[in-house]
């Protein structure tokens, strides 16, 4: 008797051990299932499919135009930085932002990324930008880079036009759906107020401009450019007739060609990192070969607010947005009778999360109104 029993015992811990051991086995297959859906396959704003990490924690981008994006959503989501900051630019940035590594990027004349360092950072992804249309180009930069870095290179659209679908698209994959919203949200209703406005607009009172770029002024790009595109968007008309050139643009022109063009405004851009602080705006009011424009003539020369990112171009990315209702207001300010000091603020709080104090804004519109 006492032996059935003690069989009848063995047996019910065998059975046991055995459920323990089925049990185990089926928590480990749930795990290594987990694990095959690390990375998701996505179709980017080029049409490439892209394999890139379910969960994206930091991101880095080909140029400053991508950066600026990701700077608006989350900072904290940016693994380096692609150009060198200005002392004025600093005093806008983020600190953390700023002792970021300097990784630099693919853009501006040959500049080529810190692959090494890239490697280093470990970004899950990187952003490579272009403008409403990518060519085959762009897209064979981008899979180089992907290939030479063995890192995700995932495609954006840096146009006006299609800001805010980037930025729903981007919000969407570093996990900043809400923040993505608002910045899309404010992007779309401005849009939509600028092309009602510069409707109204008659052919014979659209003002005539002259974007000034480079050291002495004599370089531009003309309508139809990424780099010149605020200027169409609110109804001015771009006097420059010159081809326009593909990635960094700034086609040379003589003093003949803009004496002939006979600008009602100049806007002297900041070329950060080609040209110093104020050049091309000091440029044009100091050369004695200027003198003799009505725009000059009349006080009508501005320079592009810059601080800390250019209000109109260098690089065309979101910081144009707020650079729209500067350039409306400035050209149109019975039609674009937006209160500029008020939208900077807010914009500023938004969009770059600062306070701007009203010496500040004082500051950022020194020479460019």
């Amino acid at each position: 008797m006492k032996r059935r029993v003690i069989c009848m015992i063995l047996v019910i811990l065998i059975m046991m051990t055995g459920c323990a051991a089925q049990k185990e086995s089926k928590t480990e297959v749930t795990d290594n299932s987990a694990g095959l859906s690390e990375t998701v396959s996505i179709t980017d704003m080029a049409g490439r499919t892209v394999e890139i990490p379910k969960t994206i924690d930091q991101t880095l981008s080909r140029s400053p135009v991508g950066t600026l994006v990701m700077y608006t959503l989350n900072p904290e989501k940016i693994a380096g930085q692609n150009w060198e900051p200005t002392e004025s630019e600093k005093e806008y940035l983020d600190k953390d932002f700023l002792a970021l590594p300097m990784l630099s990027g693919w853009y501006a004349d040959g500049k080529v990324g810190n692959v090494e360092e890239i490697v280093k950072a470990a970004p899950d992804i990187i952003f490579s930008s272009f403008s409403g249309k990518a060519t085959q180009g762009t897209i064979d930069q981008a899979n180089s880079i992907q290939e030479q870095l063995k890192i995700p290179v995932v495609m954006i659209d840096s146009s006006l036009e299609s800001m805010s679908k980037t930025y729903e698209f981007v919000g969407n994959l570093v996990g900043e759906e809400q923040k993505a919203e608002k910045l899309g949200q404010y992007i779309d209703n401005l849009l939509s107020d600028v092309k009602t406005k510069s409707a109204t607009i008659d052919d014979e009172k659209r003002i005539s401009v002259y974007y000034a770029e480079g050291t002495e002024g004599l370089q531009t790009d003309p309508s139809g450019s990424q780099h010149s595109e605020l200027i169409d968007l609110i109804g001015a008309v771009n006097v420059a007739e010159v081809e326009i050139k593909s990635g960094m643009g700034r086609s040379s022109v003589s003093l003949e060609q803009l004496l002939q063009w006979a600008p009602e405004v100049i806007i002297a851009c900041h070329d950060q990192g080609f040209a110093a602080e104020g050049a091309t705006y000091d440029a044009v009011l100091s050369d004695d070969r200027f003198k003799t424009l009505d725009a000059v003539k009349n006080k009508k020369v501005y320079e592009v607010p810059y601080q800390p990112f250019n209000f109109f171009d260098r690089p065309p990315s979101v910081n144009r947005i707020i650079g729209i209702k500067w350039l409306g207001n400035l050209l149109y300010p019975e039609i674009y009778d937006y209160n500029l000091d008020q939208d900077t603020k807010a914009f500023y709080k938004l969009f770059y999360n600062i306070d701007l104090t009203t010496e500040q804004i004082k500051e950022i519109y020194k020479n460019s109104k």
